[in-house]
């Protein structure tokens, strides 16, 4: 696979971007596919084909005739002794989405993981552009590790120094109104969910796209059409058969500690300052499904509480949870705003079933590797 992989990146003369960060990847990738213009060829990763492995897969099914490859590279992809995967693909454009503590038994600290990370940048072809966010921890080791081989770092964010810089954002209809200054212009674009997390990542993409050398108000046009992957921020109207009527922000693809922070930040402003669309009915209770994180190791516990505080700030009433660590976070939290804990999904999608009233909003967060977590958004639409 390995050979067949750089076989295919060797006759490929299209742009290659790569992508990677402890969270945001999958979103940013799908929010650039969507930006490109529509006649072009795009190739992306898919599904978790961003390991070692997965790479050379997604760089083995390249066609010749594709315009833009846009791959995911977990950091498996990254911190072999061989090298980075980033040195086969080698991307036009490199991006880091967020750095933060993730696998532990690898990474440590959020230095050295920012180290791993960074890794993508060494692929980089003869005067790529790396794209790092101006509020990641480790900005400036990142920064100077991507300078080693860029030929242009454009920093990202709401900061007096970044390069491509958020100068606001505003609540608009169901999303949120960004506007950014690059190179002497502002653009204005309408993004079509309020949330913090897939706002940065929308920039981001942004930053990409003029990167690669396209129109950036083409971009912006296209904006309020991107599609997300599937159970990553999907907020939908839920009725039961009860004739309940509730809405269900399904976060469910995977979790991080900073992505539950995300969640939990989105459901507390959700309704609030037009959030959520302007005329939306009040929120009736606030209500959490809470899945494991994984791949966390001896950090485990540690972060797994560490989630009680944003729970706290969030304004959720009651606490649902399944899966063993979660039981790490209950114990911080104070008995009145915890439901049951549960280790099926049918169970759990039962309860909850009786549970929602007119009014609710129901955020479904949590990992669905080696679990069936991910099984609870379909069963309470099927209520």
């Amino acid at each position: 696979m390995l050979r067949l992989g750089a076989a295919a990146r060797e006759r490929y003369r299209g742009l290659l971007v790569g992508v990677t960060g402890t969270v945001g990847k999958s979103s940013t990738i799908s929010i650039l596919r969507d930006l490109l213009p529509a006649q072009a060829r795009v190739h992306t990763t898919i599904d978790n084909y961003n390991s070692r492995v997965g790479v050379p897969a997604m760089l083995a099914s390249l066609g010749p005739d594709v315009d833009v490859c846009i791959l995911e590279m977990a950091q498996s992809s990254l911190w072999m002794d061989r090298g980075p995967i980033s040195l086969m693909a080698r991307p036009h454009v490199a991006i880091v989405t967020e750095i933060g503590l993730s696998q532990t038994r690898q990474a440590v600290s959020v230095e050295q993981t920012a180290e791993y990370k960074s890794r993508i940048f060494l692929g980089l072809e003869p005067g790529g552009v790396a794209i790092v966010p101006d509020h990641i921890p480790c900005l400036l080791q990142t920064v100077q590790a991507a300078a080693r081989t860029a030929g242009a770092v454009w920093v990202v964010g709401r900061g007096p120094q970044a390069d491509v810089r958020v100068l606001g954002t505003e609540p608009e209809g169901h999303g949120c109104r960004v506007r950014i200054a690059l190179r002497g212009r502002t653009h204005s674009y309408l993004f079509p969910v309020a949330s913090e997390g897939l706002v940065r990542n929308s920039t981001l993409s942004f930053a990409a796209l003029v990167a690669m050398g396209f129109d950036p108000e083409a971009a912006c046009a296209r904006m309020p059409g991107v599609r997300l992957p599937a159970s990553v921020m999907h907020v939908q109207a839920l009725r039961t058969e009860g004739g309940v009527q509730a809405t269900l922000v399904d976060d469910s693809w995977n979790a991080e500690v900073m992505s539950m922070r995300n969640a939990m930040a989105f459901v507390r402003d959700y309704g609030r300052a037009g959030v959520g669309g302007n005329g939306a009915a009040p929120v009736a209770r606030r209500i959490a499904m809470l899945g494991r994180i994984v791949n966390l190791d001896h950090a485990a516990e540690a972060m797994h509480r560490s989630l009680a505080a944003p729970l706290l700030d969030s304004g959720i009433e009651h606490v649902v949870t399944h899966g063993q660590e979660m039981r790490w976070l209950r114990e911080e939290m104070p008995t009145s705003m915890l439901g049951p804990h549960f280790e099926n999904a049918a169970d759990a999608a039962g309860y909850l079933g009786a549970f929602l009233r007119d009014g609710d909003l129901l955020l479904v967060k949590g990992d669905r590797d080696r679990s069936d977590f991910g099984e609870i958004p379909e069963l309470l639409r099927k209520l």
